[in-house]
């Protein structure tokens, strides 16, 4: 079955010339370490696209400020909450039921945290279970996030 190679989605999923995509994307989006990745390193005439994706560049602006792909936001954003800008609330929605199919090949990545924190029901606790003695932690973005999730308070001095 073929996957969107932009989420890995196999809903909604159409086939389009890659060099289009990619030119599209490479205008609106800053490079990223996965879905932006996997789409560069495409070599085939056409390749499958899902909808939603399709949709999300299609209505990017060309802006100044460029941003990654939701994708690539969104896992990096798993691997270190608070370091990465927010995706949408709909985007986010879509990509935690899309990243709990088990065929989505952006599971199956090799980075050990990030495969542990997408197969958990709470992926804030897990992460902080994993990198609560990391250097990670001593950001306070990321510090108050995980407070927010644990629902532990604030230490004095912070307040």
């Amino acid at each position: 079955m073929t996957c969107c190679l932009l989420c890995g989605t196999q809903w909604n999923v159409e086939w389009r010339p890659t060099d289009q995509v990619q030119s599209q994307v490479s205008e609106r989006y800053k490079e990223g370490p996965f879905a932006w990745k996997n789409l560069q390193e495409a070599t085939e005439p056409e390749s499958p696209f899902c909808t939603h994706c399709l949709n999300h560049i299609r209505k990017r602006r060309r802006l100044k400020k460029k941003e990654m792909l939701p994708v690539d936001q969104y896992l990096l954003g798993l691997m270190s909450p608070g370091l990465m800008s927010k995706v949408d609330m709909r985007s986010l929605k879509r990509l935690r039921r899309v990243m709990g199919q088990v065929s989505n090949p952006f599971r199956y990545l090799g980075i050990c945290p990030l495969q542990t924190i997408l197969e958990s029901k709470t992926p804030v606790r897990t992460w902080w279970s994993i990198n609560l003695c990391t250097s990670y932690f001593n950001d306070r973005v990321t510090a108050r996030i995980v407070r927010q999730e644990i629902k532990v308070p604030a230490p004095m001095h912070a307040r």
